[in-house]
């Protein structure tokens, strides 16, 4: 398959004198809790727009009394972080998150300790893809069984019980039990060991067990070419290594197919809307007419991998794509709850912005604030483009389609554009929370937490499941055998489904 997540840069990072995670040893009084909690829920409960869009006020504010009890003695650190994770797992919001620290990747990889391989789960399952260890026992392709007498399935429900997504979109969280995230989840919230006992099967189904060494990302990647079993999945990376991930291909089978790649909507130099708009239009009417030329009758749109951006790129992109030639709107109405919080500060408003906020904003009768049309591009009618692909369309979504990428799959399903083969994306149907966010530690255990400040509903015909992703019309999940030769069954399946229409 020519993309898959678990595609990493092979970095030994350098200058790390002393790889040691002081969290570990670090207590929190209660004192210090307390502040840091109140300022958490203060946050939330003044800007957050979604807090009770999936639960009740009365649900979220007893969770969060509770939790306001629970700080009356010193915690180590993680033991109060995992309560505060917790918590925020629960308001069911996938731009919603606390981290140790907004640098917790580098963190991770230079100073904790974890199970020496990259893994990928499908569904229940857990596979290996590269073994980090020194140790030529375990190949890729293996399945891992249990890890310190914890079966899969047990660490599976504890980490997605943690893992932020959207609305009740469960089937995504497996995005967790992948490459670098399950590192991170699993040393955050299962266990810091310092050694993994390690249940397998081989591809034969035969079982055994190992005992290795816990440690730092960092190595486990330098690992990767000098353990001879990564030999062959080496060599696939590198034959198909990524081209440019937003670009247009026209395929020599089936014939009159072409492939639209949007593996973000946003990149290189698009700082603000209107570039972001501009730089969209010109590859658009580039790959317009380069499908006109080739007589493109099919077109596959890609949009795994997809985690958003701007939100004017995907409006951009269905003006080429749409049927009828009336004006479009991606959100019906979208809402703040403040435009005035203090924790406005941490969203990075220049002083325009700011003094600009309240005149872009209209007082509710609740309390919140809806946007005004003419201040967001979402909610005014967009323009089809004259000249647009007629043909058939295909979508190919998966569960790291997110964000935006996962508001304009909802609009081209909700339109009827075309067929959806995947998995549910990570992003909910109907819309979700965004926009504009807060970012900033909190005072003493220096947690980093991510805030929404607004809330879209986007104008969707009903799913047949609600608060959910979008979901396909065709489910296609990837096998292990397909990640062990680089298969790509979803785009095959498409594939497929052209020609047989073409017959």
């Amino acid at each position: 398959m020519k993309r898959i997540y678990f595609i990493i840069c092979l970095v030994a990072y350098q200058g790390i004198t002393q790889p040691t995670d002081t969290l570990k040893t670090h207590i929190l009084s209660p004192a210090e809790m307390r502040e840091d909690f109140n300022t958490y829920r203060r946050m939330i409960e003044e800007t957050h727009p979604g807090l009770y869009r999936y639960a009740s006020k009365l649900e979220i504010q007893h969770q969060l009394d509770s939790l306001s009890n629970a700080f009356s003695e010193s915690m180590p650190y993680y033991t109060f972080y995992r309560a505060i994770a917790d918590f925020n797992g629960k308001i069911k919001c996938a731009h919603s998150y606390a981290i140790p620290m907004q640098s917790i990747d580098q963190y991770l990889i230079a100073k904790c300790k974890t199970v020496p391989f990259y893994l990928h789960g499908i569904g229940d399952q857990l596979f290996v893809i590269f073994n980090g260890s020194t140790n030529e026992e375990i190949k890729p392709g293996y399945e891992i069984t249990s890890i310190n007498n914890r079966s899969v399935d047990e660490i599976r429900k504890q980490i997605y019980r943690f893992g932020w997504s959207d609305a009740e979109i469960e089937t995504a969280k497996v995005k967790y039990m992948s490459g670098a995230y399950f590192w991170m989840m699993y040393y955050l919230f299962i266990e810091q060991p310092e050694t993994f006992n390690i249940q397998y099967k081989n591809l034969e189904g035969k079982e055994g067990e190992i005992k290795l060494p816990a440690q730092l990302p960092r190595v486990t990647m330098a690992n990767y070419k000098k353990n001879p079993v990564n030999s062959e999945m080496l060599r696939l990376l590198k034959r198909n290594k990524l081209a440019n991930p937003y670009r247009i291909d026209i395929l020599k089978e089936p014939t009159n197919t072409a492939v639209l790649t949007l593996s973000a909507f946003g990149g290189r130099g698009m700082h603000d809307e209107d570039v972001a708009q501009q730089s969209t239009r010109k590859f658009m009417n580039k790959a317009m007419k380069k499908m006109q030329k080739a007589g493109t009758e099919s077109l596959i749109i890609d949009l795994r991998y997809n985690g958003g951006g701007w939100d004017i790129i995907g409006m951009e992109i269905l003006s080429y794509l749409v049927k009828s030639d009336q004006p479009f709107t991606y959100y019906e109405n979208s809402f703040a709850v403040t435009d005035s919080s203090e924790f406005l500060k941490f969203t990075g408003f220049s002083p325009a912005e700011y003094a600009q906020l309240k005149d872009e904003l209209i007082p509710q009768a609740d309390g919140t604030f809806l946007l005004k049309h003419e201040y967001n591009a979402n909610m005014r009618g967009y323009q089809p483009k004259t000249e647009r692909f007629m043909g058939d369309i295909y979508f190919l979504i998966h569960e790291l389609t997110g964000s935006a990428a996962s508001e304009f799959a909802g609009m081209a399903k909700s339109k009827g554009l075309g067929t959806f083969v995947g998995t549910e994306t990570f992003g909910a149907y109907q819309g979700g929370n965004g926009s504009t966010f807060i970012k900033m530690p909190l005072p003493n255990s220096g947690i980093f937490v991510n805030s929404p400040l607004v809330s879209g509903y986007q104008e969707l015909k009903p799913q047949s499941v609600p608060n959910r992703g979008v979901l396909p019309d065709h489910e296609v999940d990837f096998t292990r055998d397909d990640l062990l030769v680089r298969y790509d069954r979803q785009l095959e399946y498409v594939k497929d489904l052209i020609k047989a229409k073409k017959q």
